[in-house]
């Protein structure tokens, strides 16, 4: 991984790893990934948006990435391919670039092959196809030196790509933190494909 900005690519891999854990939880339930004391995420689940005392989603809290690990054991019946103790570096690398910009680059090809594991994993048990998933990866998404010899994909400014009256107001520090100038081949593993449903308020019957 030498070269290819291996603190961004830790840092995408954790969060993609995490994201991956609480989407089997929520296949099952979104309950799964509310911690105790969320007076967001579980209302809206539930279709009560609109009452007195609910926060707004963008305020919705969720498990820990450990507890989240646990959980996704449980719901996976055996299919998790890496241990808590193996996926540990993983947590550490996303907390660490999280909180303090900083990690140990001696563990950046575990994170990264760790995290591959875990998402492929979570792929299998839903039932996902390879190709929606991985897209261009899919033939070389088990081999990190193939992986990073693909060429880069074309930038993309996000900001023009959306319409004028849809386009965020962002916060340039901010949007950078979270991967809106990540490498191309990362935003590319990170877009939405076909059929991903994006969150948006329950109704009761």
């Amino acid at each position: 991984m030498a070269g290819r900005e291996p603190l961004v690519c830790s840092s995408a891999c954790g969060y993609g790893a995490e994201h991956s854990l609480k989407a089997i939880l929520c296949h099952h339930d979104p309950l799964l990934i509310s911690p105790h004391g969320d007076r967001a995420l579980r209302f809206h689940a539930l279709g009560f948006s609109g009452e007195k005392g609910v926060k707004p989603l963008e305020q919705a809290r969720t498990i820990g990435m450990a507890e989240a690990f646990k959980d996704a054991e449980v719901v996976m019946r055996g299919q998790m391919p890496v241990t808590l103790e193996a996926f540990t570096p993983v947590m550490d690398a996303r907390n660490g670039i999280a909180h303090l910009a900083h990690h140990d680059p001696t563990t950046g090809e575990h994170v990264v092959a760790t995290a591959l594991k875990v998402a492929e994993a979570v792929r299998k048990v839903l039932k996902t196809p390879a190709r929606d998933f991985w897209g261009d990866y899919v033939h070389v998404i088990g081999d990190l030196a193939q992986v990073a010899a693909m060429p880069d994909l074309p930038e993309i400014d996000l900001q023009r790509a959306l319409p004028r009256r849809r386009r965020p107001r962002l916060n340039t520090q901010r949007g950078k933190s979270f991967g809106l100038w990540l490498p191309q081949r990362v935003r590319r593993s990170l877009r939405p494909r076909p059929g991903v449903i994006l969150w948006a308020p329950a109704r009761l019957p």
